[in-house]
């Protein structure tokens, strides 16, 4: 028997139907090529209990998906620790384990070809090109470098004013879909690599060395900054994470939370701004 790639894609849905129907079956067309074993566990967060319907629908574009419902909304990490025990319980430990919002699609055939088998044990995390429908750009590389003391304590500060951290998002967004960096913004084409700080958070491909060194997905918060956390676990556990355009996926942003946030949901982000900054960066000792 071939030893084919385990690979464990862990999709996290809160009131997202459409999108959660288009994430499994851009993943069914792409993983029906036989160079790994994929299998799709999808989270339900929903408020709603009855996800009979919706099962159904997904198990009808990809038959041996696992469906699981979330006793309450979990959260984004939250949810994808579920999926990854559910994955974990019933198959082992995947050599690939990727993250995502439901808002993404698999688009390229060879996508899990492009994937090594062993990667370098020191490879974490891989942050692969993920091509924002709405501003026409990469996502990637998230952060290049980790961000100095004096931005993470602004950032604490500003999204603590749901007025000011309104204002800022909008300009962003804005600013984004006018400025509409090149997709293709490196010299050395779609084979580029480089090692980077964090990945963007709507999909994240961690390697096996990134659980047997003992991270996890233990994020204490409820929603927002996960990419931080995953690059300061990354780095506590001398973990490399690697941007890798090679690897394409699409991004419709914002289903879930939408792009003007709710006071809720801007509460969620003071919350995770004030949590990163006092954990990670108010005593001033970057993670080596």
């Amino acid at each position: 028997m071939i030893n084919l790639k385990r690979i464990a894609v862990i999709g996290v849905n809160y009131a997202s139907e459409a999108a959660a129907l288009r994430f499994a079956a851009s993943l069914s067309r792409v993983a029906s090529i036989d160079s790994a074993e994929v299998k799709l566990i999808i989270v339900d967060n929903s408020d709603t209990n009855d996800r009979k319907q919706l099962f159904l629908q997904i198990n009808n574009v990809m038959k041996d998906a696992i469906c699981v419902k979330s006793p309450r909304n979990l959260g984004y990490f939250g949810g994808a620790r579920l999926g990854l025990q559910t994955y974990n319980d019933l198959f082992g430990v995947a050599d690939w384990t990727i993250i995502c919002n439901v808002d993404i699609e698999f688009n390229d055939p060879d996508f899990f070809q492009k994937l090594p088998k062993c990667p370098a044990a020191d490879i974490g995390v891989i942050a692969p090109a993920i091509i924002s429908v709405r501003a026409s750009r990469d996502l990637n590389p998230y952060m290049p470098t980790r961000p100095a003391r004096e931005q993470m304590l602004i950032y604490k500060y500003l999204f603590s004013n749901y007025f000011l951290s309104t204002a800022y998002e909008t300009l962003a967004a804005a600013w984004h879909i006018f400025y509409r960096k090149d997709i293709h913004h490196n010299k050395s084409g779609n084979h580029f690599s480089a090692d980077i700080y964090a990945p963007h958070g709507s999909c994240i491909i961690f390697s096996k060395s990134y659980f047997q060194s003992g991270c996890d997905l233990n994020y204490p918060i409820f929603l927002f900054n996960e990419e931080v956390f995953v690059a300061e676990s990354a780095a506590k556990n001398s973990l490399r994470i690697v941007y890798l355009p090679l690897l394409r996926v699409t991004h419709s942003e914002h289903v879930t939370t939408g792009t003007i946030r709710s006071k809720k949901i801007a509460a969620r982000m003071a919350e995770s701004s004030k949590y990163i900054y006092n954990q990670y960066f108010k005593k001033q000792k970057p993670t080596q």
